[in-house]
């Protein structure tokens, strides 16, 4: 009876000791988030690669894709819990859209226009979302502010066309700062803005800005599920687009390779 036993216990041993460390490994490999247009109306591009396309709704982006409107606007979820709007006229840069261990860390420069934030949900703790213009820097968590470049458009009558450049924080907080300045950071609340006019001076929002804080009442992020599905197919598109880079990176190497023998068949003529 030891015997059977000692032998059963060294054969459940082997057997796990056996089993691949994937299966108990946590799956912490940083992987981009998904970017995705929900809404579009009008002129709204894309350019990516030195080529520019039309967004159309659900064209998955990639980080370090320009996105940017002539005479039209798009809405963008950027994650499963924020969505910006990008009003006319604007282009913003999809700088950083990673996820590792939970924790997002996402990133845009908007060179230009006017871009409205707002989080359906909180970002999980350990994250960031930070939004740059030129001149100033708005970082947050979770909350509903309107940032502006404060440019002039090549139509000065379009939509939000007359916003100051600055921030304007509907819901929550937002961090702002020169880019200037880092170190100067200023918290501002919500109710309030703060202006860039060479120096950023906080104040209590003007009732012209607070008439533009209709628009978060219709933002909105896509359904879970629908969201799971589109984040899918962009892993699905970033292999295939890995694949790609990979066999052209094989004939170039196979190229250089080529052209180094047809140097040396000519030297040793």
């Amino acid at each position: 009876m030891r015997q059977k036993l000692f032998y059963f216990f060294i054969t459940t041993i082997t057997i796990w000791t056996s089993i691949p460390e994937k299966i108990f490994a946590t799956n912490d490999k940083p992987k981009e988030l998904l970017a995705v247009a929900l809404k579009v109306s009008g002129e709204c591009y894309l350019e990516r690669d030195k080529k520019t396309q039309r967004v159309r709704i659900k064209t998955i982006f990639f980080k370090n894709d320009l996105l940017y409107t002539k005479n039209g606007k798009m809405d963008i979820q950027i994650g499963p819990n924020a969505v910006l709007h990008l009003s006319p006229y604007g282009s913003v840069r999809l700088s950083e859209l990673m996820e590792n261990n939970s924790k997002m860390q996402i990133s845009l420069a908007l060179d230009s226009g006017r871009g409205y934030t707002k989080f359906t949900k909180p970002m999980p703790e350990g994250s960031s979302y930070q939004i740059r213009t030129p001149t100033i820097t708005a970082g947050v968590r979770g909350t509903e502010f309107i940032i502006s470049a404060g440019d002039t458009p090549p139509n000065a009558k379009a939509e939000d066309a007359d916003i100051p450049a600055g921030v304007y924080v509907n819901h929550g907080k937002v961090a702002v700062s020169s880019v200037a300045n880092a170190a100067d950071e200023q918290v501002v609340p919500a109710g309030n803005q703060i202006k860039d006019s060479g120096e950023l001076i906080q104040e209590v929002m003007d009732d012209f800005m607070k008439k533009k804080m209709a628009m978060f009442e219709r933002l909105n992020t896509m359904r879970e599920e629908q969201y799971r599905m589109l984040a899918n197919e962009k892993e699905r598109q970033l292999e295939l687009l890995e694949k790609v880079r990979n066999s052209r990176n094989f004939g170039e190497r196979n190229k250089s390779l080529e052209e180094m023998r047809e140097r040396n068949r000519e030297r040793f003529k």
